[in-house]
């Protein structure tokens, strides 16, 4: 007799059974990230093509060789009303080894079967739980679509959102934009996804000061001119400098090459001092009247401001830089 529990959920104790199940009466489950993420452009949501295309997939050879080692799962998949919530690559890895073999042996595969009703919001907790907190990780391309459908297409509420994903606001809407950015542009390479990660806060940096700057960044990142997402961190300092930018956008070579003669032509570029001192003159300007008069109230903070200014005027001096004409 199957053993019956329950997992907790949003607060809420949800029934299950633990059984065996016929591979071939069970389905994918279309909304999974992993799935929505292959079908997203297709719109083909037939069983025969979401198994080629998970078996396309390296990783899913890779899990198929462990299943077949350790000969059965050691993680249950989870099924509600026929389809897998979370699993489909081990489902997908059974129905092959089935198909290899003709063994019983991978005719049915172990479940936790979720009992009754739940709704949409408990299953993108549990699928949360288990890929954005959880053992299993999606890589961030199947995040970022899975955040987008929801924010999109299920009208999550952004404090809905970051409590089921266990993320800030700013983390969920660069994975948003980033997914967006590469459906847009019709990039199809999922490894690039970090590139586009990467890309976001420069583009938000750059697009006062070049508005095609994001057609820049695409047309590199397609060209393959950054050999690690990092380098994306790069580019506000090479678009500092009219040769580097002019070698990176126009010439298109390679970001990290770029980056090496510029610091070799000027050592100073990009120093962690230099990036602290444009960070501290950017907040200071963008302090509000009730923090420059809370300084003023507080004599340990007015000493502080005392020994920095005290240091820039040194500096000023041994650079021959005119601090009057500066002030003016």
């Amino acid at each position: 007799m199957s053993n019956q529990n329950h997992i907790s959920l949003s607060g809420k104790d949800i029934p299950i059974k633990h059984e065996k199940i016929d591979i071939f009466n069970l389905k994918f489950y279309p909304e999974n990230p992993r799935i929505a993420s292959i079908i997203d452009k297709s719109k083909d949501k037939s069983e025969t093509f979401i198994d080629n295309e998970l078996w396309n997939r390296n990783e899913t050879h890779d899990l198929k060789r462990r299943i077949e080692r350790h000969g059965g799962l050691i993680h249950e998949i989870i099924v509600w009303k026929g389809h897998v919530l979370e699993g489909n690559t081990r489902l997908c890895c059974f129905r092959h080894l089935y198909n290899e073999y003709e063994d019983d042996k991978w005719k049915k595969i172990d479940c936790t079967v979720i009992i009754g009703d739940i709704t949409k919001k408990e299953i993108n907790s549990l699928l949360a739980d288990e890929h954005i907190i959880g053992k299993i990780k999606w890589n961030t391309y199947e995040k970022g679509c899975w955040m987008t459908m929801m924010k999109e297409r299920e009208n999550y509420e952004w404090d809905e959102l970051e409590k089921i994903v266990g993320k800030s606001r700013a983390w969920i809407e660069t994975h948003i934009d980033a997914y967006k950015m590469m459906v847009k542009r019709n990039v199809e390479e999922k490894a690039k996804f970090s590139h586009f990660l990467q890309a976001i806060p420069v583009i938000k940096k750059l697009k006062n000061k070049d508005p095609q700057i994001e057609n820049k960044l695409v047309k590199a990142i397609k060209n393959e001119q950054f050999e690690d997402a990092k380098d994306l961190r790069k580019v506000p300092v090479l678009f500092s400098d009219k040769k580097s930018r002019k070698r990176l956008f126009d010439d298109g070579e390679k970001c990290g090459q770029v980056y090496i003669d510029l610091k070799a032509k000027s050592p100073s570029v990009d120093t962690p001092l230099m990036r602290s001192i444009e960070d501290t003159t950017k907040r200071l300007e963008n302090m509000s009247r009730l923090e420059r008069e809370s300084i003023r109230d507080d004599k340990r903070e007015l000493d502080k401001i005392k020994k920095l200014a005290k240091e820039v005027v040194k500096l000023c001096r041994e650079l021959q830089l005119n601090i009057y004409n500066l002030c003016k």
